[in-house]
């Protein structure tokens, strides 16, 4: 963008960049619902979120393709990220993106409007949290894996705004 001499686009702004055929055995009734359009999205990243989405070897990148259903294509010489889905493999990408890139910079903080049917929230005892990880994140980590998951430890502000005192 600066290249170009262009303004660079906030964080929090997407674009939609084209419409793309669904592919696959699926009817053309279901096609033509909006939900099930597949198209791609343009997201603005920083240096430090850009190489912190991509993850060591990649990992990260592809956990969060795995687990929204969407194909990812991070394009580092301008820290853009292509999300290509249907729309809520879209949104779900979207928000896992910002659900790590704020863990990078601090708790994550989840709030009753994250959840798409798409989230199970575990109270960990203050005192299971270095079982729970387990050495250098790794049991956390092959959890992730075997299971096709996300897991944050992060504050949760439910219905009543309250936090509650676990992580």
């Amino acid at each position: 963008f600066r290249e170009q001499g262009w303004a660079e686009p906030r964080s929090e702004v997407y674009a939609l960049k084209h419409a793309a055929k669904s592919s696959g055995r699926q009817s053309e009734e279901r096609d033509m619902m909006p939900s099930n359009k597949r198209a791609a999205e343009i997201m603005q990243l920083s240096d430090d979120d850009s190489a912190f989405i991509l993850g060591r070897g990649g990992k990260t990148k592809q956990k969060i393709a795995k687990v929204s259903g969407a194909q990812l294509e991070l394009h580092e010489h301008n820290n853009t990220i292509e999300i290509i889905g249907s729309e809520i493999e879209r949104r779900r990408a979207r928000k896992y993106i910002e659900l790590v890139r704020a863990q990078r910079v601090g708790p994550v903080n989840v709030e009753v409007t994250h959840d798409d049917g798409d989230l199970t929230m575990l109270v960990v005892p203050h005192n299971c949290v270095g079982f729970v990880t387990g050495s250098q994140g790794n049991f956390l980590r092959t959890c992730e894996e075997e299971w096709a998951t996300l897991m944050f430890f992060c504050d949760y502000h439910g219905p009543s705004g309250d936090a509650g005192g676990a992580e």
